[in-house]
């Protein structure tokens, strides 16, 4: 029976097919890329140059290749136009990778806002794994190992 144009759903019911409902896994992909320049052109517009962060060795320990093909990274995001140098490559364990990154060079890695990008700070974009298109953008800095540690005060006043 159809009401104002709308289908009940008991009405659709029929005893020779069972309906199951599944949530869909969606796994979210991350590529990460380092700032190597960043060029201001003026009119509140600027170029950002990057590369790809990771050295060659470790592509084969994160490299999805099947992910690769499928792939998006923008041109631009609000006032900034992105240049790529090198290739982007999926990754869908974002932390292991950062932790992968920081042992390497032997510093921590900061979240900061991307408003405050400079040259050597990290740029990842995360992305949709079903749609492929770009769902959020986060900013890294790598910072020593004393700038992280919780300061205490050693005397009171």
């Amino acid at each position: 029976m159809i009401q104002a144009n709308r289908s009940m759903w008991s009405h659709l019911k029929t005893q020779s097919i069972t309906v199951s409902v599944k949530p869909v896994i969606s796994v979210s992909l991350y590529s990460v890329f380092q700032v190597k320049n960043i060029i201001d052109k003026g009119n509140g517009r600027a170029q950002m140059m990057l590369s790809q962060a990771f050295p060659a060795e470790l592509f084969n320990m994160y490299e999805d290749e099947e992910e690769a093909n499928r792939l998006a990274i923008p041109g631009r995001i609000a006032n900034v136009d992105f240049i790529y140098m090198g290739e982007a490559f999926a990754f869908s364990n974002l932390p292991e990778a950062l932790r992968t990154l920081s042992r390497s060079k032997k510093k921590a890695m900061a979240k900061i806002c991307p408003e405050v990008l400079m040259a050597g700070d990290f740029v990842v974009f995360k992305q949709n794994g079903s749609s492929g298109s770009v769902k959020e953008v986060q900013a890294y800095r790598m910072l020593s190992n004393k700038l992280m540690q919780n300061k205490k005060a050693e005397h009171a006043l």
